[in-house]
């Protein structure tokens, strides 16, 4: 299928970034998965699919910042609203999955090694303390136990303490590459 017009136009501006809006951090992401996609053999278009569809979620995944603004300009509870885009993004990300599936199934595209069990497992530990960063967020909210500016407050103190931890205060070893 040939696209022309603005279709054309909006596809090109996905494509050349990523699929991300510049607020989104999840489309630094969705900037390199299209590269691992396109190295491991699915066509520019599969990729551009892809990243588009999952790029989406980062609007509806809180802490999104649209819906922070939303709850700003309204009087609307933004921990109502981050519940709110939970079921939507969960939706996305299943439909996305079983399209995905499908689509390899059918045109028999490559199929990447599973890790082992214990690489899953030990990969699965080293996230899990990134992992509470969401809970402090939503839960500090939703609990009632903190504002949106507190929570927030919270999860940038929680996660330069990740960071001293993890680098051994030598941060900046980070900055300098």
């Amino acid at each position: 299928m040939t696209f022309r017009g603005p279709t054309r136009c909006r596809l090109r501006a996905v494509e050349r970034r990523g699929g991300r809006s510049f607020t989104d951090p999840a489309g630094a992401v969705g900037a390199a998965s299209k590269d691992m996609l396109a190295q491991g053999g699915y066509s520019r278009e599969e990729g551009v699919a892809v990243v588009s569809g999952a790029t989406i979620m980062g609007e509806t995944v809180p802490p999104s910042l649209l819906m922070l603004v939303l709850g700003s300009v309204t009087t609307l509870s933004i921990g109502t609203l981050f519940l709110a885009g939970l079921l939507p993004a969960l939706l996305i990300g299943l439909f996305l999955m079983g399209l995905i599936f499908v689509r390899a199934r059918r045109h028999h595209f490559p199929i990447v090694p599973k890790a082992p069990w214990h690489e899953r497992h030990i990969a699965s530990l080293k996230a899990l303390p990134v992992l509470i960063i969401p809970v402090i967020l939503i839960g500090g909210i939703v609990l009632g136990i903190a504002t949106p500016t507190e929570a927030s407050s919270e999860a940038v103190i929680y996660t330069l303490v990740l960071l001293l931890a993890t680098t051994r205060g030598r941060m900046g070893t980070l900055l300098v590459k």
